[in-house]
């Protein structure tokens, strides 16, 4: 199916097209003959609570704040995506066959730049037969420099806390990394110089070091980092605009506020969407994706979960780096209460229609990245052992790469691993 885009070059989200959005019956997009479409079906709307806006306090601005509201730029997104391959890291280029780039190496997080041609990899080794981690930067055909943060000591008296998560800002000149210890620093590269010099660990308002920090994510203008703190109630949403304090996007709370399981910036729009949890008041529509201006306004109903089935939860969301379309998982409760996948969609944020993409049958998606040939998504057998929520590759199941155009609707595999339990 061939749909018309345009680029995004609005600020805020409009209101009528956001409900629209979350009234339109999705249309069931059809396989290719390799493909078997698992559980297709049309969703049936359902009679959910009418979503209100939140009359937030008009918040105290700051020159800082006012950037990270900017609506910021769009990318295109990058011409392959890296992946987890048992114990390594693997590059799948759109229009060659995959390669290795982190092999035989132990590694702990990573992350890619934009543009697709760099990662950073938490490495750990022994050095003088002390336990240390650094940060290393490979190119995309397998080659690296030297270390850009470590080797640093982790374990014994003098062991430093250890790096649990990283993001790259989206014009690839910082590094932001979440450390065990609930702190966040950000490593800023010289732009005639990069990743060609070890830079100094800047510090990054953080709220609470006592509670634990989830996940970050740079704003595609790169005027702040947004991250999920995880509170007694639930997990909460802040941003710290550059060289500003912490301020709080979603609080959650038992009675009055959301709490909130995932979370993505939306390019071109100086907005959050997120996936809220389960719990607070029964008016609210646990895992549904709402939209959220940087501030804590602005708070709008995108997608409703309920649409998809009664019970239905989105799980995990991705929104292409041109701004125009996001991915995202819905899981149903099975017959033990445990919420597994169902199926897989993209919506046009601008024309608020959606796409079920194929997902080859025996296998639920987990993974979900963007390159220029549309969403590239990992499908993992389902007879696999996998955590709880059914989400998360471990490096031993059995997976494939499929790969999805919204322009057209063509499916494919891109990657077949040979792994097997």
């Amino acid at each position: 199916m061939v749909r018309s885009r345009h680029h995004l070059v609005s600020y805020l989200i409009l209101l009528p097209l956001l409900l629209t959005s979350c009234n339109v019956e999705p249309s069931a997009s059809t396989p290719t003959p390799t493909m078997v479409v698992e559980g297709s079906f049309v969703p049936e709307p359902v009679k959910e609570p009418t979503a209100t806006i939140a009359n937030t306090p008009e918040p105290t601005r700051s020159p800082s704040l006012d950037a990270l509201l900017a609506p910021g730029p769009t990318f295109p997104p990058p011409s392959g995506v890296f992946f987890e391959f048992g114990d390594d890291i693997w590059y799948q280029p759109d229009s060659e066959t995959a390669r290795p780039v982190v092999e035989d190496q132990r590694h702990g997080p990573w992350a890619v730049t934009a543009d697709g041609n760099q990662i950073a990899v938490v490495r750990y080794r022994v050095e003088n037969d002390q336990a240390v981690e650094e940060i290393i930067v490979f190119n995309n055909d397998g080659s690296n420099g030297e270390p850009i943060y470590g080797p640093v000591p982790t374990a014994g008296a003098a062991g430093s806390a250890t790096v649990r998560a990283l993001d790259w800002s989206w014009d690839h000149q910082a590094l932001a990394a979440m450390f065990s210890n609930n702190t966040i620093g950000v490593l800023r590269f010289a732009a005639e110089d990069p990743f060609r010099t070890k830079p100094p660990l800047d510090s990054v308002d953080v709220p609470d070091a006592e509670k634990p920090l989830a996940d970050l994510g740079w704003a595609p203008n790169g005027a702040g980092i947004a991250y999920t703190i995880r509170a007694d109630t639930g997990m909460a949403l802040y941003v710290t605009p550059n060289d500003d304090t912490a301020r709080l996007v979603i609080a959650p709370s038992a009675t009055s506020s959301r709490a909130v399981r995932a979370f993505d910036w939306l390019p071109g729009r100086g907005r959050l969407a997120f996936v809220e949890s389960a719990g607070g008041p029964s008016s609210h529509l646990p895992g549904s994706i709402f939209t959220i201006a940087p501030d804590g306004t602005l708070l709008e109903l995108l997608v409703s979960a309920g649409q998809f089935a009664p019970a239905a939860t989105i799980a995990t969301l991705s929104a292409s780096p041109d701004g125009r379309d996001l991915a995202f998982t819905v899981h149903v409760p099975d017959g033990q209460g445990q919420q597994v996948f169902q199926s897989l969609w993209v919506m046009s944020i601008d024309g608020g229609d959606f796409q079920q993409v194929p997902v080859t049958a025996g296998y639920r998606a987990t993974d979900l990245h963007w390159s220029t040939t549309g969403l590239i998504w990992r499908g993992i057998d389902r007879n696999s052992r996998l955590p709880t929520d059914g989400s998360a590759y471990t490096g031993d199941e059995p997976f494939i790469l499929g790969r999805f155009d919204p322009t057209s609707g063509a499916t494919s595999i891109a990657f077949q691993s040979e792994l097997v339990d």
